[in-house]
């Protein structure tokens, strides 16, 4: 059985100095691993994955417990970023 192939994000990567995260560049990486993705596999992948990595170290940078309500919100908000960012570089690849 063969994978999709799948482009991960390191979390961490896009927390500030100050302890902020940086949503554009995630953003932006979510758009250009997508761009990848697409490019490595030449437009035939049925699917593309975005991944995350260390949800868990980002949330204890931002000081928020794993399990929290604030800690789910924040990663429901990394996913739809995400999402939102990789399906319109989707669209504009379509176009």
């Amino acid at each position: 059985i063969k994978a999709d192939p799948r482009f991960v994000l390191n979390l961490p990567a896009f927390l500030e100095h100050e302890g902020a995260l940086d949503l554009e560049g995630l953003a932006e990486a979510a758009r250009l691993g997508l761009r990848f993705l697409d490019a490595w596999t030449g437009g035939k992948a049925a699917k593309l994955r975005l991944g995350f990595a260390d949800l868990a170290g980002l949330l204890a940078a931002l000081g928020l417990a794993y399990g929290s309500v604030e800690a789910r919100d924040v990663g429901a908000a990394i996913a739809a970023l995400a999402r939102g960012a990789a399906e319109a570089e989707s669209g504009r690849i379509a176009e």
